[in-house]
């Protein structure tokens, strides 16, 4: 997790099979779930706390909607200002993450083999959660798997230029 000291931000921590809600909005006025993992929220002009791309975190009773950045999320997802709770953040934990589907723009959507779980973890306020891809170690071993790639190309070639000796000339008779 990086500290990020922005109050909009917000990590899970200690579940790595918990996900934000997130609230795609549907012609029809609703809104369809949808999950993310990245907490690098903000603040809407009416309040509402939503996504990079202008999507709402979902609370237990709805849209997330604070007054200001003056607000504390505690670990376990209230939404509180000075005056009250605002909300409790919808977290949702899949015991099965793997059944989760890309829907593009850090979503995903569950599927019909999709499980719940119960959320373990905490909520942490102003960080975020960094990538747990190390980009140096995966160059290194893509250009490896390209080597591996090209060796086993060459061997096929020669391969198929042995066999095409074989059968195009040894076998000739002059």
């Amino acid at each position: 997790l990086q500290d990020t000291g922005v109050p909009t931000d917000m990590a899970i921590d200690a579940d790595e099979k918990a996900f934000f809600t997130i609230g795609i909005p549907q012609a029809d006025g609703t809104f369809k779930e949808s999950y993310t993992r990245d907490g690098a929220f903000q603040i809407m002009a009416d309040g509402t706390l939503v996504t990079k791309d202008g999507n709402p975190v979902l609370g237990e009773n709805g849209l997330i909607k604070v007054i200001g950045s003056d607000f504390t999320v505690r670990r376990d997802g209230p939404v509180e200002t000075s005056e009250a709770t605002v909300d409790k953040l919808k977290i949702r934990h899949v015991d099965n993450p793997e059944s989760l589907r890309k829907s593009g723009a850090n979503l995903l959507n569950a599927t019909t083999e999709t499980t719940d779980g119960t959320f373990s973890g905490s909520l942490v306020q102003g960080r975020i959660e960094q990538s747990n891809v190390e980009s140096v170690r995966e160059m290194v071993d893509m250009i490896a798997v390209l080597r591996s790639y090209e060796a086993n190309q060459k061997m096929i070639q020669y391969q198929d230029a042995t066999l095409d000796k074989a059968c195009n000339e040894v076998g000739r008779v002059s």
